[in-house]
């Protein structure tokens, strides 16, 4: 078997491009080989066992035939495939795991923060003393980029729930437009906030919102070229 040692310490990526955003973002998976069985587990929790068949070949326990089979390396890393080809896995360097295990969190904060203050945002917006108008602004375009964020996990739960995720993202429906419509309102309200921030004066904001801004204003611009170069930005799921 061509990677056994790096097997079993190296974290892997599903190397297809994504098809919902429901699976997080980063779709890890550390693999590694125990008294030769192919073992798997992801950050979410999930954990698949996989019992020898060859030497290359494996199955899981509940399954009387192989789903999983070792590669020769390819170029791209490539050296896992599950389930008949429908999905193939390749090696990632460990400081790319741990980066985007970082960004993961860093963006799940953002998205805590940016739901709770949600409620002063639109308090401000009723008293207007409450913020200045450049921050009612800088703050509003993170908020409209994180309801966005949630009206995808809406989407995902209720596709998830309903058991038939290919009539309902596999065309052109309420679901898979409303996916495509938030992976785009995402970017948009991203880049805008760092626009507004940029171009609004020091002077026109209290430190602690500045710097508050500046915190949840990168980790979107972060997450935003990250979704770009996974090709989710305006997802279409129909196609």
């Amino acid at each position: 078997m061509p990677i056994h040692t790096k097997a079993g310490t190296s974290p892997t990526r599903q190397a297809t491009r994504p098809a919902t955003l429901s699976s997080g973002l980063t779709g890890m998976t550390y693999v590694r080989m125990e008294e030769g069985k192919l073992l798997m587990a992801s950050p979410a929790g999930t954990k698949l066992v996989f019992v020898p068949v060859d030497d290359m070949q494996f199955r899981q326990i509940s399954e009387p035939i192989a789903t999983a089979k070792l590669l020769a390396m390819e170029e791209e890393g490539k050296f896992i495939q599950l389930y008949g080809g429908e999905m193939r896995m390749k090696r990632i360097p460990s400081w790319a795991a741990l980066t985007e295990m970082m960004l993961a969190a860093w963006m799940a904060l953002v998205l805590i923060s940016v739901l709770i203050y949600m409620p002063f945002w639109l308090l401000g917006c009723i008293r207007k003393n409450y913020f200045r108008p450049a921050e009612r602004g800088i703050l509003g375009f993170p908020l409209l980029a994180a309801l966005s964020v949630v009206f995808i996990v809406d989407i995902g739960l209720v596709v998830w729930n309903s058991g038939d995720t290919r009539l309902l993202l596999g065309s052109l429906t309420i679901w898979s437009g409303g996916i495509f419509l938030a992976t785009v309102v995402f970017p948009i309200s991203s880049l805008t906030s760092g626009l507004v921030l940029w171009r609004t004066p020091k002077q026109a904001t209290r430190r602690a919102v500045r710097w508050y801004s500046i915190w949840v204003i990168s980790a979107m611009l972060f997450s935003t070229a990250y979704l770009g170069y996974w090709g989710v930005i305006g997802l279409r799921t129909w196609v």
